[in-house]
């Protein structure tokens, strides 16, 4: 009589049994689960926070800070089907221009000399830009340029502008560039209108930019584009004349 309940007893409890099994199961995979969401978390919190990965803070400071640098040489020529590509600074000389060496009021021009190549320096003068036609070797490359401003103006300075346009009553600029000149060997390229701007001027350095305009509707132009560092003439004497007298 007793063998029934007994039995339905046995069977309940091996449903509960097996019942607790399955919650088991379950809470298993609930947990790996927090495991996965933890993980691909870590990445994350490590790449905002971390030194190591790419594209890091430090990183994207540093080459902002490289971006920023007024002083860089990275001169190239386009349009020129002889020469064009990069211009390596063999010679980039700036003369003139305010400073404390100088024994006559230089303070409103400025005269740029940029080479891919040496420029020999005379015996009887010295370091000097080219005047005229530059003795240019076959595959070298030079601009030079002479940057003034009026009589009624303040002297030359980091931030100005100076434009080699004719009808400089269309632009805004701070100065002009006068006797603007480009050679390839002994090619004279033909220069569109071009803008020099300074973009840092110490008494050991000149910095600046260049832009220039390769097509108009008439023509096409070579063009001299980039960053450059001339070192200035007045420094460089000043160093020869302590070393001879060392």
């Amino acid at each position: 009589m007793h063998a029934g309940p007994v039995r339905r007893l046995a069977i309940a409890v091996l449903i509960g049994a097996l019942a607790l099994t399955a919650v088991g199961c379950g809470g298993d995979d609930g947990d790996e689960s927090s495991a996965t969401t933890t993980t691909a978390a870590d990445p994350s919190t490590t790449a905002a926070s971390g030194t190591d990965e790419p594209g890091d803070d430090d990183a994207t400071t540093t080459t902002a800070d490289a971006a920023s640098d007024p002083c860089v040489n990275d001169l190239r020529l386009s349009g020129s089907e002889s020469a064009d590509g990069p211009i390596e600074p063999g010679t980039f000389w700036a003369d003139a221009g305010p400073h404390p060496d100088n024994t006559v009021d230089y303070d409103r021009t400025l005269e740029l000399a940029l080479a891919g190549f040496e420029i020999p320096v005379d015996e009887q003068f010295g370091r000097g830009v080219p005047v005229g036609v530059p003795e240019v070797p076959e595959d070298g490359v030079i601009l030079t340029a002479y940057l003034s401003r009026s009589a009624d103006q303040e002297a030359i300075a980091e931030g100005q502008q100076f434009t080699s346009e004719s009808d400089t009553a269309r632009v805004d600029t701070d100065g002009t560039i006068n006797n603007l000149g480009v050679w390839a060997g002994t090619e004279r390229l033909l220069i569109g209108d071009t803008t020099i701007t300074i973009t840092a001027l110490t008494d050991d350095e000149v910095c600046g930019t260049i832009e220039g305009v390769a097509e108009t509707d008439l023509q096409t132009f070579a063009v001299v584009e980039g960053t450059f560092v001339a070192d200035r003439i007045q420094a460089l004497d000043a160093a020869d004349a302590a070393d001879a007298g060392a």
